[in-house]
């Protein structure tokens, strides 16, 4: 499977980045360039060819005639960032973002570290990192990280993640 099918498959790669971002407003914040958040949000996207095209196998193998070539559309991850910025919202809809990103990351770690489903565990500790930038990114503290390793206290595989993940952060320890 192409990382662009696997993004397609899994909204929550696309999906949960652009409420963290979205809901803190962090292209604002002067670390964003630096950040876990910003480059799942981006440079994963970017950096494995992962174009917007939503296309069969089929129109890939068939493209009918005058269909724009695939490299020439902005990444997924480009098009949600302008989205994001250039959508006018009060401080109560982002917050409700960043509420909506924080329950929906909570339900994937429960699965994925509940489930001990271990070869997911770095994806879950980015998750985590990504949530606790936003909310610094939004005026809050950098908890989550912490949160997590709490909820989970048994999962010690989970908390070398972390703090693997952690150390990649615009704010590690």
């Amino acid at each position: 499977m192409t990382a662009h099918a696997d993004s397609w498959n899994d909204p929550a790669r696309v999906a949960l980045p652009y409420l963290c971002a979205a809901g803190s407003a962090a292209w604002r914040h002067q670390n964003w360039e630096q950040s876990l958040l910003r480059e799942m949000l981006l440079g994963a996207a970017d950096r494995y060819g992962d174009r917007v095209h939503i296309s069969r196998e089929l129109d890939r193998l068939i493209p009918e005639p005058g269909s724009p070539d695939p490299e020439a559309l902005p990444s997924l991850g480009t098009l949600l960032a302008e989205l994001a910025e250039g959508r006018s919202t009060t401080k109560r809809e982002r917050l409700a973002l960043l509420e909506t990103a924080r329950t929906l990351i909570g339900w994937r770690l429960a699965i994925i570290v509940d489930g001990k489903h271990q070869t997911r565990y770095g994806y879950a500790a980015q998750l985590s990192v990504a949530l606790a930038e936003a909310q610094v990114f939004a005026g809050g503290s950098f908890d989550y990280c912490t949160q997590a390793r709490q909820s989970y206290p048994r999962h010690s595989a989970f908390h070398r993640e972390l703090e693997k993940v952690r150390k990649t952060s615009a704010f590690p320890k």
